[in-house]
C-alpha cells in the first residue's frame, strides 16, 4: 500500500469516527468515501459496520464504477457507493463525499423540505441545499433519483435525500465534514428558531 492511500485510509477512518461521535449518524447507519488524489479509484467504509467502530481495516476499494478493488476478507463496499462514484465521476473538484443521517436534517428530509438557510454561516457556505425524491437505500433508483440531483442542482455542496437522510461534497474529508456538521447545525437553529414565539 502506497503512503498516500494509507494516509488517505486513516483519515477516513478518523472522520467516521468523529460524525458518530458528533451523533451525525446512528447504528450501522451512514457511509463516508475519499477520492484517491489524481485517480479512478475511491476509498469507502464497509458496508454493515457502525461509522463508530470504523478503521482503515474496514475500509476498501473500489473503482468508479464501485467495483470492489481491494480489501479485507468479508468486507465489501457500502450499499451506497452507487451514488458516492457518480458523485465522482460528474464533478471532477469532489474529493470526498459524507452521507449521514442527522436527526435534524433529517426531519427536513422526512418532510420532503430543503433546508432553511436561517444563518449568515450557511448562506455564505451553503447557498442551496435541495431535497430529492425517496428510494429505498441502496437500491438502483436511489442512485438514479441522487444522480439526477447532482445534474439538477450542480452547485449544491449539500442535498437531502427524502425519509433518509443527506450528504455533502467537498474538495477533501475536512471540507466535507464541515458542511456536513454545518447542515445539522443549521437545522437545529432553524427548528428551534420555529419554537420562539414573540
Amino acid at each position: 500500500m502506497t503512503d498516500t492511500l494509507k494516509q488517505l485510509r486513516d483519515e477516513l477512518a478518523e472522520t467516521c469516527r468523529k460524525a458518530f461521535r458528533r451523533g451525525l449518524v446512528g447504528g450501522a447507519g451512514g457511509n463516508i468515501s475519499a477520492r484517491v488524489p489524481g485517480e479512478d479509484r475511491a476509498l469507502i467504509s464497509a458496508t454493515g459496520i457502525s461509522l463508530g467502530d470504523i478503521g482503515p481495516e474496514t475500509i476498501v476499494l473500489v473503482d468508479l464504477q464501485g467495483k470492489l478493488l481491494d480489501g479485507a476478507p468479508g468486507m465489501r463496499p457500502s450499499k451506497e457507493t452507487g451514488f458516492h462514484v457518480c458523485a465522482y465521476r460528474l464533478r471532477a473538484h469532489v474529493g470526498a463525499v459524507v452521507h449521514l443521517h442527522p436527526p435534524h436534517a433529517t426531519a427536513f428530509a422526512v418532510r420532503g423540505m430543503e433546508l432553511p438557510l436561517v444563518t449568515d454561516g450557511a448562506m455564505l457556505n451553503l447557498k442551496h441545499v435541495p431535497v430529492v425524491g425517496h428510494a429505498p437505500s441502496g437500491s438502483p433508483e436511489l442512485h438514479r433519483i441522487v444522480e439526477e440531483g447532482l445534474r439538477k442542482y450542480p452547485e449544491a455542496k449539500a442535498i437531502l435525500l427524502e425519509r433518509h437522510g443527506m450528504f455533502t461534497m467537498g474538495p477533501n474529508l475536512t471540507v466535507a465534514f464541515n458542511l456536513a456538521d454545518l447542515v445539522e447545525d443549521t437545522a437545529k437553529i432553524a427548528i428551534l428558531s420555529g419554537l420562539i414565539r414573540s
